[in-house]
């Protein structure tokens, strides 16, 4: 459902429903006024996130008939205010964005369980209740794929050693870490939940760790995982815990071994957090995938296409925009957008999907 909110947030902020009403011929005075550069920005705005779309935000833009946004000729179209322009199409995107904007929270909300809350009260043995925190983990994957035990099993050992060990080294009372619920769609995703002060560390380490590691090469990963632990403090924060007699010496070495040796574990077997997997230029998603882990499946008839690869729009920066639009007679090839040419029978033929 990550994906259906960052696809929702972009078709509210380029505020593509009142695109479509141009497109529409609306002739409501509010309507048309500065329409060129109502169209423009939702097309700049739309376009810069779109550069920041995973393989599942591409797949419901095509599931649910929104690859047109993703087509020259659809603007051109609009912005020549051609009424021609097919209402079946301005209508089928209209459906779609009214969907991801509307139907789909609620269907999230129909799915929602209670091992998806961020925290949880549990009852411990003797009646006594205590917060829990959950920690996502998500294993990514190279399209349809079944991943191997043995793998899945790497991870889940992983993640639990660097609880037990973060745990020692706060010197915190924990509970057992716990498996909330494992699902599987176009990642693997697995909640665990644990005492809240752990989990919590757990996730601002190994976010702060990917930082430093997501424009490496994947050479030396051991090495580069144990750099980036010191270049993030957590070396000296280890050393620091040992003058103060928190933990014995054995153990300093012993952790600091020991969480390296994990966080390599994860990463060569494509796992990663939400955190890590946020709108960036580099994504987890993107880089993690271990495809020696899977076995890709062999699709009957059609297969599921999730790469699509529709014209690429190139973003057009708010100050060109304001620059184009502030010149009446600017003409709409200025803006960089290639005008297709929908007359006669190729405006009925023309492909927009």
């Amino acid at each position: 459902m990550q994906a259906v909110g960052t696809l929702r947030e972009a078709l509210i902020s380029a505020q593509i429903r009142d695109v479509l009403r141009l497109g529409r011929g609306a002739k409501a005075e509010e309507e048309q006024e500065n329409r060129t550069q109502k169209i423009l920005m939702a097309y700049s705005m739309f376009s810069q996130h779109h550069l920041n779309f995973g393989e599942e935000e591409k797949y419901l833009m095509s599931t649910f008939g929104l690859n047109p946004l993703m087509n020259v000729n659809f603007w051109s179209v609009i912005l020549d205010n051609d009424q021609n322009v097919s209402p079946k199409i301005l209508s089928d995107v209209d459906v779609g964005v009214y969907n991801i904007i509307y139907v789909m929270p609620k269907v999230k909300d129909i799915l929602f369980r209670e091992t998806d809350k961020n925290s949880v009260f549990v009852k411990l043995q003797g009646g006594v209740e205590q917060d829990v925190k959950r920690l996502r983990v998500l294993i990514g994957q190279t399209g349809q794929s079944l991943m191997k035990v043995h793998a899945l099993s790497e991870v889940i050992h992983a993640i639990e050693n660097i609880y037990e060990n973060l745990a020692n080294f706060l010197r915190v009372d924990h509970i057992a870490l716990s498996v909330g619920s494992i699902d599987s769609g176009s990642a693997k995703c697995l909640d665990f939940f644990g005492t809240p002060e752990v989990i919590t560390e757990y996730s601002e380490l190994i976010n702060s760790v990917w930082q430093r590691l997501k424009y490496a090469s994947q050479d030396e990963l051991s090495y580069q995982v144990e750099i980036a632990l010191m270049s993030v403090g957590f070396t000296t924060r280890i050393s620091e815990a040992q003058k103060n007699g928190r933990i014995s010496e054995q153990d300093r070495g012993r952790i600091t071994n020991a969480i390296s040796k994990d966080i390599e574990v994860l990463f060569q077997n494509g796992a990663y957090t939400e955190d890590m997997d946020e709108l960036e230029a580099v994504r987890a998603s993107d880089i993690l995938p271990n495809q020696s882990n899977t076995i890709q499946m062999a699709s009957r008839g059609e297969s599921r296409k999730i790469e699509q690869k529709p014209v690429t729009l190139d973003p057009i920066p708010v100050a060109r925009v304001e620059s184009i639009t502030s010149n009446e007679n600017a003409g709409i090839e200025n803006a960089g957008i290639e005008i297709g040419e929908f007359h006669g029978e190729n405006k009925k033929s023309a492909n927009l999907s």
